[in-house]
């Protein structure tokens, strides 16, 4: 993520560098897909218990340093739309494809739409969520909020919106239909928190694209 986040803004594709690190056998690619932050409950306890052994016993905080960083990268989908529409997020209509912290689960524990969700919200911008598991979890948190809509089909949580923010690597999300998603957008932006699009081809049909370290 702090490799994507630098190649953006020095113009190198995240992509580029993936490759290059790859390449090498000693390192592969499994573990170099930048993204909008890992959440979950074990994971992140597990690596917090770590950052104070490692804090009380060797002065060390760099365990501590990717807990922080990896929050800043909660809110990185957030802030890439509220710098396309320039700080004005009032009365949107956003829709967020994937909400529970990975795909296969419906736990939101840690999850980043959940950081999302509340800056929206807090602009005053109606969300539009669709997550094949979640969707109960979802209620649960945000039953009584006016501006937080569930919607069970991902295609109709498109309808009449100005964005699209994919949080979630769900399978189905991969290879959608990008004609229907112009027909239903308002406006055709794409935030795609987990790089799982091609820009090239997501630009070539007339959509705004924006991914991570892209």
């Amino acid at each position: 993520n702090e490799l994507a986040n630098l190649g953006e803004r020095l113009g190198v594709d995240i992509d580029v560098i993936r490759n290059s690190l790859g390449a090498d056998p000693r390192i592969g690619r499994h573990h170099l897909a930048p993204g909008c932050g890992f959440g979950g409950n074990n994971f992140p306890q597990t690596l917090n218990s770590l950052a104070q052994l490692l804090s009380e016993n060797n002065e060390s905080t760099l365990m501590q340093t990717v807990l922080q960083e990896n929050e800043k990268q909660k809110e990185l989908p957030f802030r890439k739309l509220w710098q396309h529409y320039k700080a004005d997020l009032h009365d949107r209509k956003v829709a967020i494809w994937g909400a529970s912290f990975k795909p296969g689960s419906a736990s939101l524990d840690a999850a980043p739409s959940l950081r999302v969700i509340d800056a929206l919200v807090a602009q005053q911008a109606e969300v539009r969520v669709h997550d094949p598991e979640a969707h109960e979890n979802v209620h649960h948190l945000y039953h009584d909020n006016p501006y937080v809509k569930i919607i069970h089909s991902k295609y109709d949580a498109l309808k009449n919106v100005d964005a699209l923010l994919v949080l979630t690597e769900w399978p189905e999300y991969w290879s959608p239909d990008f004609e229907l998603m112009r027909k239903q957008m308002k406006e055709a932006v794409i935030v795609d928190g987990r790089n799982i699009y091609d820009r090239e081809q997501v630009e070539a049909l007339g959509f705004a694209y924006y991914g991570i370290g892209k």
